[in-house]
């Protein structure tokens, strides 16, 4: 059952500050209507730490409402959290957030925006306002006991595993590879690294200097490994260094007893489908949709 609320004109929309912290904390664990997309962060770290673009909403002095999207990278970026108090009217809600984001997206040059549709309750209301069905994210499942061979690379490029100081070379084959909105920040692909349970970089040796040309990173969950990230340089790619990478992971979680391992990518993206296939990966339904909206 919906509260009715009071008129539209009662709802503030202010910027996040951190004494609103613990309330936002609750919101986002305690009601239904929540998104939860921020894959290497913990919400009050990301909030804390990020340059995020933050509005909380409220009524009559109580939240009822929080939507918050990640610092614009090339001119897009994503909704990484959302929530509307259970009871309220959630359009009312969410149409306030995102009237002082879009406000704001705009001025900062900002063209487009997207969101992993995780649950599907923000759709009927985010369509209204000119978001869009873009694409499926797909999820492929590898579940073997056989590690795949040792990769064979030309013997300019080698494999090691990443160090803090390859972060910055990581974010430039990432932004070389990916177009926005799917291009890592350099804060993501640090975090991301901190807290890998594998993580490697394939560096070419040209004249003596060692340049990285791509990577991987992949987490430990309850029942498996995740290929969280595989990003090779447009330069190098054909040369047999993303099947290398992907390799390496699966060789280095065998020879630690954990065969499952899963990955995500684009349904559009035929040539990353095409590699996993090769190393028995396979669909296992569990697709997500990406919703955008042009603000260009």
């Amino acid at each position: 059952m919906t509260t009715t609320l009071p008129p539209y004109s009662m709802l503030t929309v202010t910027q996040y500050s951190k004494r609103s912290r613990h309330s936002v904390r609750e919101l986002l664990s305690r009601n239904f209507y929540t998104h939860v997309h921020l894959d290497w962060h913990e919400s009050d770290q990301w909030m804390e730490s990020e340059k995020a673009i933050i509005r909380l909403a409220w009524l009559n002095g109580n939240l009822v409402g929080m939507m918050a999207l990640s610092e614009p990278l090339n001119n897009t970026c994503w909704i990484r959290l959302a929530a509307v108090l259970d009871h309220t009217d959630t359009n009312q809600v969410m149409r306030a957030l995102w009237q002082d984001v879009e406000s704001d997206l705009r001025q900062r040059g900002v063209q487009k925006v997207a969101i992993l549709m995780i649950r599907d309750w923000a759709i009927p209301l985010l369509e209204p306002m000119g978001f869009r069905f873009e694409e499926e994210i797909v999820t492929l499942r590898r579940a073997e006991r056989i590690a795949p061979d040792a990769p064979q690379l030309p013997d300019s490029i080698s494999i090691r595993p990443t160090r803090g100081d390859d972060v910055q070379a990581m974010a430039v084959v990432d932004h070389n590879a990916f177009e926005p909105p799917w291009q890592m920040a350099i804060g993501d692909i640090h975090q991301a690294e901190r807290i890998a349970a594998n993580a490697t970089v394939a560096f070419q040796n040209i004249d003596g200097v060692n340049r990285v040309v791509g990577y991987q990173i992949s987490t430990l969950y309850f029942d498996g490994a995740h290929l969280a990230r595989l990003a090779v340089d447009p330069l190098v790619q054909n040369q047999g260094v993303a099947s290398a990478l992907v390799s390496e992971m699966l060789r280095y979680f065998n020879r630690r007893g954990v065969y499952v391992v899963t990955v995500n990518t684009q349904a559009t993206n035929t040539v990353s489908q095409h590699l996993y296939r090769k190393f028995a990966f396979y669909p296992n339904g569990y697709d997500l949709p990406v919703w955008v909206k042009d603000l260009a």
